[in-house]
């Protein structure tokens, strides 16, 4: 008769299902990385596996070296480089005799850094600019050192910083500072200024003023160099043409005198820039090519333009009525042609173009009541196709006399400002 397998135990019950396979088949071992320098140390790992491949828990492993020449390992799978070369090591499950093993190869430990150089760069750098700075590191041999970090500092962060990758950046004018590179504490340090960047270029905002007497205006100065990069806190002298007309400050506030009109000028180092100023009585007109300020405008060369020319009759009128006027503006015709001219107001109009460079206006009736300004005439232009990107062009504006008045309002004469243009790169 055959023979039949029971399980241990008293009753007569049926037996259990069979229990995990705890019998060791194989060993597993690994390391995190197959290199290990001298010196430094790697954590190895071990697994035991059954002969379904099921991991094996609660197994302890005994660890053993090729070459203790080359590394070491301990009890616990740690390994330490000793000298270059390759090594194997192994983890043995006790109970089974079963092993596994993994290769790693000790690499030679770094050469020390000797030396720490600063690359050649400009011990005088412009306030706004940056620079990359490079470090050349040098074994005691003199052979050139790559992949270490190398940690930058500057000695005052307010006149230059330098970045974690080296690059400066000037902050603001002073110096000198010092920039320090180190690398496994080894150093090398700079000096360098941050001086000034000279102005080419000045622009104005507004570069019209219309101010009240005994009032005040800011006109900002902004300054640019040579490659057109602006400059943080220009210094800036300003004048004016006409002192009893308009006072400046040292701040640009500008200080209305006595009416008319002046010119004030803006100097950074030897650029400059003028910006026109009317200072306005009790019953002055203000003519522009634009209401509140003059026409201004960037254009590019066979460009096209509409000029507004604008009388604000808001301050001396309180119908806001004009009667008539008469009045010429002029351009530069080597820059600008002469389109056509739109009267815009009601009422007898001539308008016409005696000659290249004037456009000259005869209005009649041209206001309704209680209209604060009065766009008179729309003048339109096309820019040469010569024009040289960079010219600056003005308009000038001038009345026969005080536009007359239906209300008979006493009306000073118009002060006038006309405009300008600026030729620019399409």
């Amino acid at each position: 008769a055959p023979l039949l397998a029971c399980g241990g135990g008293g009753g007569g019950g049926p037996s259990g299902p069979p229990g995990p396979d705890t019998n060791v088949a194989s060993v597993t071992a690994t390391a995190p990385s197959a290199t290990l320098a001298a010196g430094p140390t790697l954590q190895l790992s071990a697994s035991a596996r059954n002969a379904a491949g099921g991991v094996v828990s609660g197994k302890s492993f005994t660890w053993a070296t090729s070459d203790a020449g080359i590394a070491t390992v301990s009890g616990t799978g740690l390994v330490t480089g000793v000298a270059a070369g390759a090594v194997t090591l192994s983890a043995t499950e006790p109970g089974s005799g079963r092993a596994g093993s993994v290769s790693v190869t000790v690499t030679p430990p770094p050469v020390p850094v000797a030396t720490v150089a600063i690359g050649a760069f400009s011990e005088s750098v412009l306030q706004g600019s940056t620079t990359q700075l490079a470090a050349t590191l040098q074994d005691a041999d003199g052979a050139t050192l790559t992949g270490r970090a190398v940690a930058w500092t500057s000695s005052d962060n307010a006149v230059a910083t330098v970045s974690a990758s080296g690059v400066l950046t000037a902050v603001a004018v002073g110096g000198p500072v010092t920039i320090t590179a180190t690398a496994e504490g080894k150093s090398a340090t700079a000096q360098v200024s941050v001086t000034p960047r000279t102005a080419a270029r000045v622009g104005l905002q507004p570069d019209f003023v219309a101010v009240n007497v005994a009032a005040d205006r800011t006109i900002a100065a902004l300054a640019f160099d040579a490659s057109d990069v602006a400059i943080p806190n220009p210094v800036v002298t300003w004048t004016t043409a006409a002192a009893a007309t308009a006072a400046v400050s040292e701040a640009g506030m500008v200080h209305g005198v006595a009416a008319g009109v002046t010119t004030l000028t803006a100097r950074v180092n030897d650029a400059t820039a003028s910006a026109a100023v009317a200072v306005l009585g009790a019953s002055d007109l203000l003519s522009t090519a634009l209401v509140g300020g003059a026409y201004t405008a960037d254009v590019t060369p066979g460009q096209t333009i509409t000029v507004p020319i604008v009388l604000d009759l808001s301050r001396a009128s309180a119908t806001g009525d004009l009667g008539a006027a008469q009045l010429e503006l002029t351009y530069d015709a080597s820059v600008l042609t002469y389109v056509s001219a739109q009267a815009n107001a009601t009422g007898s109009s001539t308008v016409h173009s005696p000659s290249a460079g004037s456009v000259r206006f005869s209005l009649a009736h041209t206001a309704a009541q209680g209209q604060g300004s009065v766009t008179l005439v729309t003048v339109t232009f096309t820019v040469a196709a010569g024009a040289t990107v960079g010219d600056v062009r003005t308009f000038g504006l001038a009345y026969a006399g005080p536009p007359a008045s239906t209300t008979f309002e006493s009306y000073s004469t118009p002060i006038v400002v006309g405009g300008r243009i600026r030729v620019v790169a399409p």
